[in-house]
């Protein structure tokens, strides 16, 4: 085990590096619990950077004063001018972050047997029951392997009851959207954004408007400067590049396709040139691609860019489909939720659903329609499908209507949102705005 001077020097370098760039928090928090840290006012100053990080709020040395006060902790985390010590006691080190969370996961199991060890003697003493203690001391192994890491969550309510409540409060008094706006409010209002970790699954069978509303949803969020990543394997660079100039030209698709277009529209389109290039929006059309060359991918591009939201269009054409379709696609999943907790990203993934729908007189999909439907619901935070009516329907009083059904919400309310849908365009728009949606 590290010297304690040497444990602290690691600590003070861990928590300095979170201060300065406070992204990082969420890249560590799922590997390091607060009692993992030698120091009382190193876990308090780590357990204010997690609460912060779970609203979503942005770390700097102001913020996180404000909030060791607003909990009572700033004395238990050594005053305001320890923590001015912590940050302006060296550099921060990006690069060895990962090294200083396996050096104080160490340290910490050592500490931990050395305790479990240290108790022995006096249980075994006058104890006939040799295997009781026996037992005890297994149970106590168990728990610290188990831990490996990993954050502890059992907690006594009254604990954290009040911090809850003061969170409820900081949000009533400045209601805002907790993740980021798809540019769809309805959507919004049910999911109330896509949040960071999260794993969206968007399925509809074909002609539905998978890629326009994936495309459209990203094209809104990289307009807010949010950068975005989108995946396709159906259609070329040239192709979606199109389309998001038909979107926000509103100029007919086909008659861009064809070239009969006028000037005034013309001069649309070169308005709408001159706003795309100023967003944060990267396409990814390699036809050939595997879900461990897309993890990688985003990772790069989230190192180098910042990338907040990806898409991928669609799952089933990353898979090897000479194999176990259900268990490729159960991997697939996997590592892309993996890699939006890693990043703290959201991942928005297109699906195709099985022909079975088709079959039935109500075709709005259910979740088992979608292939291989039950790894991805494991891992799906929303689960939604896609319905345009005039698709089966000739002459459907629902013409230009998409119906957004949610039909899983980890944390939230499930239910139907319309869309309003151009054909010409390609495009798709708000409808109506719930009465009870409304901030009042």
């Amino acid at each position: 085990m590290e010297p304690e001077i040497f444990q602290t020097q690691i600590e003070y370098e861990f928590l300095r590096t979170l201060i300065m760039n406070g992204d990082l928090i969420y890249e560590i928090k799922s590997e390091i619990a607060p009692d993992m840290l030698s120091s009382n006012a190193h876990q308090y100053i780590y357990r204010a950077l997690e609460s912060l990080a779970d609203r979503n709020v942005g770390i700097s040395r102001e913020i996180l004063l404000g909030e060791l006060n607003d909990k009572k902790w700033l004395e238990k985390a050594g005053t305001a001018s320890y923590l001015d010590d912590v940050i302006l006691s060296g550099r921060p080190n990006v690069k060895g972050l990962k090294e200083h969370v396996r050096k104080i996961q160490s340290n910490y199991k050592k500490r931990a047997l050395l305790e479990i060890n240290s108790k022995i003697p006096g249980l075994v003493d006058g104890n006939e029951n040799v295997d009781a203690v026996i037992s005890k001391v297994n149970r106590d192994l168990d728990e610290l392997v188990a831990s490996a890491g990993i954050s502890k969550k059992t907690v006594l309510v009254a604990e954290v009851i009040d911090g809850i409540v003061d969170d409820i409060k900081r949000r009533k008094e400045n209601p805002a959207l907790p993740g980021i706006s798809s540019g769809f409010g309805n959507i919004d209002m049910y999911t109330a954004g896509l949040m960071p970790g999260d794993i969206w699954y968007i399925a509809a069978r074909p002609s539905m408007g998978k890629t326009t509303w994936v495309l459209k949803a990203l094209l809104n969020i990289a307009m807010q400067g949010i950068p975005c990543l989108l995946f396709s394997q159906e259609m070329s660079q040239r192709a979606l590049n199109e389309r998001l100039i038909s979107m926000i030209a509103e100029v007919d698709h086909q008659k861009i396709r064809l070239g009969r277009i006028s000037d005034d529209d013309f001069s649309k389109i070169e308005e709408a040139k001159e706003l795309l290039k100023t967003i944060p929006l990267y396409i990814d059309s390699s036809f050939f691609i595997t879900v461990d060359e897309i993890v990688a991918i985003i990772r790069k591009h989230h190192q180098l860019y910042g990338i907040k939201v990806v898409g991928i269009d669609y799952i089933q054409l990353i898979v090897d489909r000479g194999g176990d379709a259900t268990a490729e696609l159960g991997r697939a999943s996997r590592l892309l939720k993996l890699i939006s907790n890693e990043l703290s990203i959201t991942t928005v993934i297109i699906s195709q659903l099985n022909r079975d729908v088709e079959k039935r007189d109500n075709k709005r999909p259910l979740m088992s329609d979608m292939r291989q439907s039950g790894n991805l619901e494991e891992d799906a935070d929303i689960m939604a499908a896609l319905y345009r009516d005039e698709v089966y329907v000739e002459n459907s009083p629902d013409a230009g209507k998409m119906e957004f059904i949610i039909r899983k919400a980890r944390n939230g309310p499930i239910g139907t949102i319309i869309l309003n849908f151009n054909k010409e365009t390609v495009n798709l728009y708000d409808a109506v705005m719930y009465d009870w949606m409304r901030n009042d």
